[in-house]
């Protein structure tokens, strides 16, 4: 992996935006898992 010196801010913002897809997919699962659960 090369190390880029260029643009650090593009990496934390991936780095963000992926946390907030795991965070909405584990979200979903949980509303998901609730609704199975009372249905």
């Amino acid at each position: 992996m090369k190390k880029s010196t260029k643009k650090p801010e593009m990496i934390e913002k991936s780095k963000f935006y992926a946390l907030l897809m795991v965070t909405a997919v584990l979200a979903a699962v949980i509303v998901f898992l609730i609704c199975y659960m009372f249905l």
